[in-house]
Order: structure tokens, then sequence, then C-alpha cells
């Protein structure tokens, strides 16, 4: 009789919430700190668990580094202090040469023209 599309016969359902974790994938495996002893023997094969395990201790120690880096580099303090000692009563005038506006010019020009070529 009616016809009705089954979309609208479903519920909504909202888009899932990612949930934020340390790594940027879900890990449900635990690896040992130290490679098998295994593997040491061989010297030339290298199991997947290990290739994670290295993965894994690099990724730390880049965030640990970028978190040394930003605790120093993001706070405001310094760059306050810097604004708070620097003397602006000793400033030299601004001092423009006459051999610049030639110079000035054809910088002029050339934009004026570039100008027009964007425009058409």
């Amino acid at each position: 009789m009616w016809a009705t599309s089954p979309a609208a016969s479903l519920p909504y359902l909202p888009a899932p919430i990612p949930i934020h974790t340390r790594y940027p994938f879900p890990l449900n495996v635990r690896l040992p700190r130290h490679p098998a002893a295994s593997n040491q023997d061989d010297g030339k094969e290298i199991s997947g668990s290990d290739v994670l395990w290295a993965l894994q201790r690099a990724a730390a120690h880049k965030k640990k580094a970028n978190r040394k880096k930003k605790g120093s580099a993001s706070s405001p303090e310094p760059t306050q202090r810097l604004e708070d000692t620097i003397d602006y009563t000793n400033v030299k005038p601004l001092q423009i040469r006459t051999e610049w506006s030639l110079k000035l010019d054809e910088l002029e020009e050339r934009l004026h023209v570039l100008q027009q070529e964007g425009t058409t």
C-alpha cells in the first residue's frame, strides 16, 4: 500500500564518540620489556612483537621530547619579562635611502601588473 523507505522506520542512532587513549590505535597485547631470547640467538629475524615494542618505545620517547619542548616554549611568563625589560627610549630613527625609490617604483609596477593578471 503505502511505500516507506526502510531508513525512515529505523531508529536514529548518533555517531559514536571516539575514546581518547594514550595510543592512536587500540592495543590489547602486553609486551615484555626485553625481546625474547630465541630472537637474540638468530640475530637476523625480527618478530612483529619486537617491531611493535620498538615503535611504542620510539613513540613514547617522541612524546616525552615534545612535552619538554612545549613546556619550555609555551610558558608565557618569559615573553612578558622580555617586554618589560625592553627600553624603547633609545630607538634609532627610520631612514629611507634615495636609491630605494627606483626599486619601490619597480615593485609597485609589478604589483599592479600582477593584480591585473589576477582579476582577468
